[in-house]
Parts: structure tokens; sequence; C-alpha cells
């Protein structure tokens, strides 16, 4: 029995297409073993000044008990040093002090540091210092420690600008939230405030001045510097996580993407349903910023500054693992199908063409864990290693 010519040709086409469609694993590599018990919950890059050499900081959970490290890493994927800070800390932000690189942690038991980074790898070696450590006493603790395990006292996050770092820590209440804000040289408290009732908070960033929280019922943005409320405006539906840059604002419900301007002034609506993977936003260049979200039914979409929809893909069967990635004009997108099938798929920003999906070994169980780009890479955490993907043929 013959092959007709054109049903070879169709099927030489349809391989082409999934081979280019999903690369090889060879793509994914080893970067560095951190030896991690729990996973890798942080992760932050940055560029040393003078030398321009990157160095990675990572919050890492390690050995039988889970004892938190800050990890410092270099370029090539060796770690120079290591700073223990506590047991089965999650939470840190990332800023600078006095030019120094600077990760913030905050514990359940309401302890929170501040490690730097000194040196410039060149002329003299670099080294992390934990410049202070303090408890934290919330509004609602009785006597020293007597409250500081309650299983509500759970820390949700950090967020921090050179001058001071917010932590989001769950209140007593059951309904409640507290927001402690600490002196990023010294981490002294400086102000805290408790959010009751269904208004607790969700999710909060730092933009500008500002201190935007998003709550059950919408968002509030506070002084960063005297806890203030600024301006408040009303959202619907679900909270799913806010994100800025520049003078815009967006916030994801589960009713679609709501984007304000100075002073909580409202400047477009995009109504359709969100997923629970916080979107993000970036500035390409002056003129043009792109914002890229999750939609319900497994699908990712792309608008602009103005609000209005440049492209949509669907990703099933696969579903979103953690928020988008934005590196330079490309879109990153983690994915899950199942236990054996997780990728990396990249999207061209600016049309959303598909430019190629790597499979990953292990992604990780939770989705607090965070990832970094390392010279045009996508460093995430899989199984007890960091790997590395190059996004770049």
């Amino acid at each position: 029995m013959h092959s007709h010519p054109r049903a070879i040709l169709a099927l030489l086409l349809l391989l082409s297409a999934l081979s280019a469609g999903c690369r090889s694993t060879h793509r994914t590599q080893q970067w560095v073993s951190t030896a991690q018990k729990e996973g890798v919950s942080f992760l932050a890059v940055h560029d040393m000044p003078h030398t321009g050499e990157k160095i990675v900081l990572a919050l890492a959970n390690v050995g039988a008990d889970a004892i938190t490290q800050v990890q410092l890493i270099d370029a090539a994927g060796r770690i120079v040093d290591a700073k223990t800070v506590g047991q089965m800390i999650t939470c840190a932000a990332w800023t600078t002090s006095d030019q120094e690189p600077l990760m913030v942690t905050a514990s359940n038991n309401h302890r929170i540091a501040g490690v730097s980074v000194t040196g410039d790898g060149r002329t003299t070696p670099l080294k992390l210092v934990l410049r202070w450590q303090h408890r934290i006493a919330l509004s609602g603790d009785v006597g020293n420690n007597q409250t500081a395990l309650h299983p509500n006292h759970i820390v949700k996050g950090i967020v921090a600008d050179r001058r001071v770092a917010v932590a989001w820590f769950e209140h007593p209440a059951a309904d409640a939230n507290s927001l402690v804000c600490v002196s990023v040289p010294d981490g002294r408290t400086q102000w805290s405030l408790i959010w009751p009732g269904r208004g607790s908070v969700c999710d909060l960033m730092v933009a500008g001045n500002l201190l935007v929280c998003q709550t059950g019922t919408g968002l509030v943005a506070v002084d960063l510097l005297t806890a203030k409320t600024r301006w408040a405006q009303p959202l619907p539906g679900l909270p799913r996580g806010i994100v800025s840059t520049g003078n815009l604002i967006v916030a994801a419900t589960s009713e679609g993407l709501s984007a304000f301007g100075e002073g909580g002034a409202p400047k477009w609506r995009f109504s359709c349903p969100v997923a629970r993977v916080t979107p993000s936003v970036r500035s390409i260049d002056a003129d043009q910023q792109y914002v890229v979200a999750y939609l319900e039914k497994y699908e990712i979409a792309c608008l602009s500054s103005t609000g209005t929809l440049r492209w949509k893909q669907s990703l099933v069967p696969r579903r979103p693992w953690l928020r988008p990635l934005l590196v330079k004009n490309r879109v990153a997108s983690i994915l899950r199908a199942t236990d054996t099938d997780q990728s990396v798929a990249l999207f061209d920003v600016r049309d959303g063409r598909l430019l190629g999906r790597w499979r990953i070994a292990h992604l990780p169980s939770w989705l607090m864990v965070s990832v970094a780009i390392v010279d045009d890479s996508l460093v995430l955490p899989s199984g007890s290693s960091l790997v590395r993907v190059p996004l770049s043929e």
C-alpha cells in the first residue's frame, strides 16, 4: 500500500510544528544544588555596582530541621555564602540600604531580619552580613511570646523599598490582618495597622510613596511612612492580586482587570474572569506598557496600557502555575498539566506567537515560590536544586 505524497507532506509539517512548539528537555540545566528540604520561597537578582556582576539571593529551608538560610549565589551558580535567619521562613523582600543589596525576611513567630551583601566580588569577596533582627510586638499580643505562635499568627507576605519594609501577618482574629512597618536601615517598628472584617488584606505592594493594599472589597492606598489613608476604590469580585509599573496600578479580581492612575483615578476596566495567579505588568519602553494575566479556562491574555486586548492564547490542557514573567519582549509562562507534564512556554509579548516550550522535571509544590531572570535565563526551584532554562537560542 503506497502513501499519498500529500499525506506524507502534511505529516512532516505536523511533526515539524510539534517539534517547534515543545523544545527538548536538554534546555533545562541544573544550576546549583541548594540542599533545601521544603523549597526555595524567594529569589532575587542584583547587579553589583561598579563591577556589574550579577548575584542571586535565595531564601531556602535546608536540612532535616528545615533551617532557613539566606544563600548568596554568584552568576556561575556557586553558593558563595549563607546566613541562618530562623526556621521555616517563607517570606522575604528585596531592596537596598546604604547602596548595599538587602533581603528582609519575616517569620510566623514575628521575627523580622535584614541581611545585606558586602564586597564587590573582585577586589573584596562577597559576603552576607546579618544587619539586624527583631521580634515585632503585634497589637493583640498578651505578654512576651504567649501568642507569638498562635495558629492564626501566620506571615502572609512582605514588601519593601529603600526606606521601610511592611510585613503582613494574619491576626489572631480570624477575619483580620495586621500590617507592621519597620525601618530598612535598623528594623525598628514605625507603625502598625489592623484591617478587620471582609476588608482584610489579600495582597499588597509599594507604589512610589504609597502602600497599596488589595482587600476583599477593593483597593486602599496608605502613606508608606505615616499609614494615613490617601485614597480607596471599591472593586467587584474576589481579589486576584495587584501589580504596578510607573504611574499605572492594575488590580485583578474574579470579574476582570481594573487600572488606576495618580490619586486612585480609574483609567480602564477589562471585564473577563481572571484566574487565581496574579497578573504581571511591564514597561517595555517609555511609550508602551503591557499587562499580562491568566484568565479562567486556562487562557493567557495581553493588554495594552490603555486596556485594549492585544492578544489571547489558550493554554489547554495545561494550567498556569506561577504568575507570568515578562523578559524583554517575551512572556515566560510556567505551566502544569500533570505531574509528568510540566513546562515553560515562551510567547512574543507583541503578538502572542508561541516561541517555544521546554519541559521541566519538577515544579515547586507551592505557589509562594519565586523565580528569577539571570542573563536571559529563567532560574527556578526543581527538587533539591535550582535549574536554569535559557530563554533564547
